[in-house]
């Protein structure tokens, strides 16, 4: 069991960058929308949760801060997957 929490801990701390991430973008994107994209870390979903964000900020054309963007690069190689950003408006 003690394994078990040793190995868990990172995909705990990337979860919470993914709601943090989310956080952030509350004021920006509908919260509906914030919330089903988090809501998939809750379901082991770790990766759709992130890409599901990305989306939506496509889709709504947020802008982004460089931060966040980083954010989004940083998630994306603890998760170990390959996220297109190139369609990212960041200022």
């Amino acid at each position: 069991m003690d394994k078990f929490k040793i190995n868990d801990r990172p995909k705990m701390k990337t979860n919470k960058k993914i709601m943090e991430l989310g956080e952030k973008l509350k004021d920006r994107l509908p919260l509906e929308r914030v919330m089903f994209a988090v809501e998939y870390v809750n379901y082991c979903e770790s990766p759709l949760a992130l890409e599901t964000l990305r989306d939506y900020i496509e889709e709504y054309d947020v802008v982004i801060t460089h931060d966040e963007y980083n954010s989004f690069i940083e998630i994306a190689e603890e998760l170990n997957i390959q996220l297109d950003t190139k369609d990212l408006i960041v200022r």
